[in-house]
C-alpha cells in the first residue's frame, strides 16, 4: 500500500509539473506531519537508511572491490550483517532521543 501511494504521488507531481526540489520539500514535510517527529529527524532517518543500504548494495565500487580481492557476495553479506547490525542499533537510538528530545 505504500508502494501504491508513493507511486501515485510521482504520478501526481509529474501530471501537475511540480519540481524535484519541491516534490522532496512536500513529501518530507507530510511524513513529519504525520508522524509528528522533526524534521531533522526525519532528514536523519533518511541518512541512516541510505548509509545502511551503500554497504548491503552490491553495485558501484562494492560490486567491483569484491571481483578484484576475489570476495563473494555471500561472504561479504557474513562480514557485514553485524556491523549492519551495530549501526542499526545506534541509528535507532539515536533517532529516538532525537524525537524525544
Amino acid at each position: 500500500m505504500t508502494t501504491l501511494f508513493f507511486v501515485a504521488s510521482i504520478i501526481i507531481s509529474f501530471i501537475e509539473n511540480i519540481n524535484e526540489k519541491d516534490y522532496v520539500a512536500e513529501f518530507l514535510n507530510g511524513a513529519r506531519d504525520l508522524l509528528g517527529v522533526p524534521r531533522e529527524t526525519v532528514v536523519s532517518a533518511y541518512q541512516y537508511g541510505m548509509g545502511m543500504m551503500e554497504f548491503i548494495t552490491p553495485t558501484g565500487l562494492i560490486l567491483a572491490t569484491l571481483v578484484m580481492v576475489d570476495v563473494t557476495v555471500g561472504k561479504w553479506f557474513k562480514f557485514v550483517m553485524p556491523l549492519l547490525g551495530i549501526i542499526f542499533i545506534f541509528s535507532s537510538v539515536a533517532l529516538i532521543v532525537g524525537v524525544y528530545l
